[in-house]
């Protein structure tokens, strides 16, 4: 119905024509008409139609083409070539055309099929659209001249300045040309590091075209011109295999070759894909407790979504770059956006940071989430993890973008900002310009967050649906739109934390629960239903981070989990890595293996002197009679009394033992030997 059809606003500044119509989606192809070709755009035919009955856009009459008034044998040709690319791209791959994802393939494939450049391809496509859309479009204006007759088009074949000044240093190029050309341009320009096209044609001139005459080096002429060289070599090699050949792969893949689609391709819809990456934040860092001491630059996580560009994590830590802190970054996803706002003293607004779930696909480095760790994400929440290649960040596109777009609104603007540039001798040291601690650098992340989340994408891939339903650009509307239809798996922070974090053993004593050296409490309303889920078991799989030791948890029947603290006597372990906490225990072990070492000779001498003695009351004790057991306080008194006089003499006489009653004559004897056992061995005498 309006295919072919040429229309102007009510300015009569913007052109354009109808080129095809699609009433199964009610989409509407048009071409603009201005000086450089334009892909087709896409109109809903609602829209249309209510601009064209508000008269915002008015038809315009459209050009007739009829067959000219005479044409060449070589304009049949030229006219036939036109025609056999138009009909192959429009009307028998129409569909590839339309699809902006598949345009610049079928595009590039024409080009090699019929051996002409993009920017001719286009212009042909161009003055097929402009000039009615037939066949006699592609006819070259000089043959509509009005001014001029029959016999001036047919004889004025070739157009411009004839050549009158015959150059005999000119030849046109033949067969061994072509074949010198192709030969040396690919043994030493399409290679890496090759050289470079002028080096090349020198080495060809000297080497093919000139010759010694009595030692002096002569170039016969004529011989192929460095312009017509630098044609022949474009003509006889594809532009894509000279790249793919001069570039390593990496390089070609990023950066050089022909790109088939967008980033966007594979998320259909938000929440479909994340990216995840980090960086080392560009500015430095005070301590929150003494600003005059330096503590670095910290690390920089985000996680944005693939569709709607919105952000929706992010983690700053003064570690380095680390699985642990990765898992940090995911479970900021699920963190009570309104809590965490209001803990760092930021303005809340829903409309500028929703939440959120989980994703479908996560795109990462071939790094952090590589391994078998990464395997929980998979197992425990279905999420496909994407390790994209080493030096290759077009994959992972919006992330490296979105961490761009931060390091841009710091410069200029942040205190202790580090740009990435030498500094020179005069220039101060950033580092001593550092006045953000680690909580006011958070605070400034989360107000880049909302600033992000509420622009407006230039350059955006819209759809038929946002398009249809007037959805402005903005992320967190793209998100708020798809949001009505789309349910996302939501889970809470800790858990997200604990089904993620390492795993190991932990022993459960009277002590507390013995984990690598450290000991750990449950509170009081839950430890007797700790118990009895472990009544049957000393040993429990628990949940920990390397970065931090002050908590470990331990999952509970119903999948939810216990968070246990340190005791009292391993409060020397809090706030440390698992690292420094192997040092400090290393540490504390070489020294007191150092003082055993030391020590080793007196504690040996004193087991021997122990034993000794041992030994020697032993011996007396054989020989001494068996020991009475009657008068048992009687005699602690008598020996009380004995050790406050400083007498420890052993008195045996006869009239002792009447004082002491009737002894039988086998404990007079004891005591007989007992007494002077002590005497020569106690005192001496």
């Amino acid at each position: 119905m309006y295919v072919n059809s040429y229309y102007y606003d009510k300015c009569r500044t913007k052109h354009f024509v109808v080129i095809h119509e699609d009433l199964d989606l009610g989409v509407i192809y048009i071409v603009r008409e201005v000086k450089t070709f334009t892909k087709p755009s896409i109109i809903q035919r609602e829209v249309f139609e209510e601009k064209l009955l508000s008269k915002e856009i008015v038809p315009k009459m459209g050009k007739v083409i009829d067959q000219p008034r005479v044409l060449t044998s070589k304009g049949k040709e030229h006219l036939e070539d036109k025609w056999k690319l138009v009909n192959y791209i429009f009307n028998e791959n129409r569909l590839d055309y339309l699809d902006e994802f598949k345009r610049k393939k079928l595009l590039h494939k024409s080009c090699v099929m019929f051996n002409k450049k993009l920017q001719n391809v286009n212009s042909i496509l161009y003055a097929f659209f402009m000039n009615g859309m037939v066949k006699y479009s592609l006819v070259d204006k000089r043959y509509y001249s009005k001014s001029a007759s029959e016999a001036e088009i047919v004889s004025n074949g070739f157009r411009g300045r004839p050549n009158i000044d015959e150059n005999p240093f000119r030849k046109d190029t033949d067969d061994i040309d072509k074949s010198n050309i192709l030969k040396y341009t690919k043994k030493y320009h399409m290679k890496v590091n090759g050289l470079k096209k002028v080096q090349v044609y020198n080495r060809m001139i000297m080497e093919c075209y000139s010759e010694f005459n009595e030692g002096e080096l002569i170039i016969r002429y004529p011989h192929p011109s460095k312009d017509q060289f630098y044609r022949w070599s474009k003509k006889l090699i594809d532009e894509e295999a000279r790249l793919r050949s001069r570039n390593r792969n990496y390089k070609y893949n990023k950066d050089l070759r022909f790109l088939e689609g967008s980033a966007t391709t594979y998320a259909k819809e938000p929440g479909n894909r994340f990216e995840l990456d980090s960086t080392i934040a560009n500015v430095h860092l005070v301590d929150s407790r003494t600003r005059s001491r330096y503590i670095g630059r910290p690390t920089l996580y985000i996680i944005i979504d693939a569709f709607s560009r919105m952000i929706v994590g992010f983690n700053v830590t003064l570690e380095n770059a680390s699985y642990d802190e990765a898992v940090e970054a995911i479970a900021s996803i699920f963190e009570d956006k309104r809590a965490l706002c209001e803990k760092l003293g930021v303005k809340y607004v829903s409309d500028h940071w929703p939440d959120v779930g989980m994703p479908k696909t996560l795109v990462v480095d071939k790094a952090e989430l590589k391994g078998q760790l990464a395997n929980r994400l998979i197992e425990s929440f279905s999420v496909e993890v994407a390790n994209s290649p080493s030096k290759r960040p077009d994959l992972k596109p919006f992330v490296e973008r979105g961490l761009g777009m931060i390091d841009n609104a710091m410069e200029g603007m942040t205190a202790g900002y580090v740009y990435n540039k030498p500094r020179n001798r005069a220039e101060p040291d950033s580092r001593k310009e550092a006045a953000y601690t680690l909580i006011e650098f958070k605070k400034l992340i989360v107000e880049l967050v909302k600033e992000h989340n509420t622009m407006i994408l230039r350059n955006y891939v819209s759809n038929v649906r946002l398009e249809k339903n007037n959805v402005p650009h903005v992320p967190v509307e793209i998100w708020r739109y798809y949001s009505r239809f789309t349910i996302m798996r939501q889970y809470s922070k800790d858990y997200i934390i604990s089904s993620l974090q390492r795993h190991g053993k932990a022993k459960i004593t009277r002590e507390g629960i013995k984990f690598l050296g450290m000991r750990y409490i449950v509170p009081d309303y839950e430890r007797n239903e700790l118990r009895a889920h472990t009544k049957n078991t000393k040993k429990v799989t628990v949940s920990h981070k390397l970065s931090d030791v002050t908590s470990i948890h331990i999952k509970r029947p119903d999948g939810k989990y216990y968070v246990t603290t340190l005791t009292e006597s391993c409060e020397k372990f809090r706030d440390m890595s698992l690292a420094e906490v192997k040092e400090l225990q290393r540490k504390e072990k070489s020294v007191n293996n150092k003082y055993k070492l030391e020590h080793s000779t007196e504690k040996a001498e004193i087991k021997k002197a122990i034993v000794d003695l041992n030994d020697e009351v032993k011996n007396v004790k054989q020989e001494s009679e068996m020991i009475d057991l009657k008068n048992i306080d009687k005699n602690r008194n008598e020996e009380r009394k004995m050790n406050k006089n400083g007498n420890r003499n052993w008195d045996a006489s006869e009239e002792s033992i009447k004082k002491k009653g009737k002894k039988s004559l086998k404990n007079q004897a004891r005591n007989e030997r007992l007494s002077s056992y002590f005497n020569k061995n106690v005192t001496g005498e």
